[in-house]
């Protein structure tokens, strides 16, 4: 589910990029909503997987889960922190 809001985030960018008239704020807008969205995903991936990881049986799919929400969570803060610096470096 995360992954697919990074392609749909994709497929969408142009035409919404296309009614802002590519305004760099715009872009910033629209990359901070999905990175929004990724992050809760990511969030409820992780904790989801804690959860299963916990009980009887499915040690495999909730390790894949554990993996894919934590890998996903650092991705998001390493983005949001890259952006501060650059912002005021």
């Amino acid at each position: 589910m995360v992954a697919a809001v990074g392609v749909l985030q994709i497929l969408m960018q142009p035409f919404v990029l296309a009614s802002f008239s590519y305004d760099a704020s715009s872009y910033g807008v629209f990359s901070f909503l999905f990175a929004v969205i990724v992050f809760l995903g990511s969030a409820a991936a992780l904790v989801l997987g804690l959860i299963a990881a916990r009980r009887a049986g499915g040690q495999v799919l909730a390790g894949i889960a554990i993996g894919v929400g934590g890998v996903q969570l650092i991705g998001v803060v390493l983005g949001w922190i890259a952006s501060t610096f650059y912002r005021f470096f």
